[in-house]
């Protein structure tokens, strides 16, 4: 039978983290120090991990102390993770780059939050791990309470599987702090999928260079399905199958531009508008993202939840407009014309800085944008 349980999304990821390493490091920052503490009270109290040890948890003095003990811990051959925010993960960024190119199995879990800027501001956004994208850590992306519990079980998965550091990423306070019940994932239904193999090769095993981590992510969602019964793409489309105007967006966002679809797509089932949600940001696959995209499509709005002053564009935006340039779906070749594919207009916009809101008016507008004045860049909601 399965077992439901009423907890925020930091517990959600906590408690998987727990079962998963070896070794915590932790240093607490808003909004991410309810998953430390979850973890340091689990380990005070004898709670045992998948290998039947009681888990190692030290705190260390600051968040680049945290990150170098991280990765003297992987290199010694622990299956270690540590939980960050902002500027703390900012100071994790020069030991991030090494672990990628150690090939070290870290897990990192992020509750995204802006980084201080002229003032300091607690509230999330997307800031940090933009920060963060070019170090080559696999990034996955939470949209929900239930997806920060199965997001920290791929991330772990992964890491093993594939010998590389992951972010397991949930939205500052808006899924941190969100208390919802959830079906907690049962620890015996996990060990058949912890690949023992993989932890005894630890660094000796690489994945082909020509198709690094995507490959990997895949199947680890497979095993994630197989555990849970709920299943995730890289990318997840939702709205109608002939959609023009398709926005794609990370996290909690989501949730709202799918409520939204759904609202309109009852009243007016002909309203073609659609939603691809990002699930993993590091690595970005072109080819998953011409995939999730209809054919039918006109209009593709980036919405980021980050500023990017003084560049062309925030980063998703820019990855998208790459993306669809290598797979000619900006000016499509002759033979997808014929295919039926309409040539893509990309434009981009930011919403929910620090932690503002974002309604379905909103949303609203954006699709209005879409359809009429396609201004980019814009802002919603600030």
């Amino acid at each position: 039978m399965p077992s439901f349980d009423t907890l925020d999304g930091c517990t959600a990821a906590a408690r998987i983290a727990y079962f998963l390493s070896d070794m915590s490091i932790i240093y607490p920052i808003t909004p991410s120090s309810p998953m430390a503490a979850s973890v340091d009270s689990y380990s005070a109290a004898g709670k045992l991990n998948a290998w039947g040890q009681k888990v190692d948890v030290t705190e260390m003095q600051s968040e680049a102390g945290a990150a170098g003990a991280v990765h003297g811990a992987l290199i010694a051959g622990g299956l270690t993770s540590t939980f960050t925010a902002s500027q703390g993960l900012l100071l994790m960024i020069p030991n991030l780059y090494k672990m990628v190119g150690e090939h070290l199995p870290g897990v990192f879990h992020v509750a995204a939050r802006s980084i201080a800027r002229h003032a300091l501001s607690i509230f999330g956004d997307h800031s940090d791990i933009m920060a963060a994208r070019d170090t080559g850590v696999a990034m996955l992306i939470a949209r929900t309470v239930q997806e920060a519990q199965d997001m920290a079980l791929a991330a772990h998965l992964l890491a093993i599987k594939a010998h590389h550091p992951v972010m397991s990423i949930q939205d500052g306070f808006r899924t941190s702090h969100s208390v919802s019940k959830i079906e907690l994932i049962d620890f015996d239904k996990i060990r058949p999928y912890i690949d023992k193999e993989a932890i005894h090769a630890y660094k000796a095993k690489c994945l082909n260079p020509d198709h690094p981590q995507t490959m990997a992510i895949e199947r680890v969602f497979d095993d994630v399905y197989a555990i849970t019964g709920r299943g995730y793409d890289l990318f997840s489309y939702v709205g109608h199958k002939d959609a023009k105007y398709v926005t794609v967006v990370m996290g909690s966002g989501g949730a709202v531009i799918e409520e939204y679809i759904r609202h309109v797509m009852k009243t007016n089932p002909d309203e073609r508008i659609g939603l691809i949600r990002v699930h993993v940001y590091r690595p970005f696959s072109a080819k998953h993202l011409d995939d999730a995209l209809p054919k039918t499509c006109e209009v593709v709005c980036a919405l980021d939840r980050t500023k990017s002053p003084g560049d062309v564009g925030e980063p998703l935006y820019q990855e998208i407009i790459s993306s669809l340039h290598i797979r000619q779906r900006l000016s499509p070749l002759p033979e997808k014309l014929e295919k039926g594919y309409f040539p893509v207009k990309v434009i981009g916009g930011r919403f929910g800085l620090s932690s503002r809101e974002f309604t379905p008016a909103m949303v609203h507008a954006v699709y209005k944008n879409m359809k009429f004045e396609r201004r980019s860049p814009f802002t919603v909601g600030i």
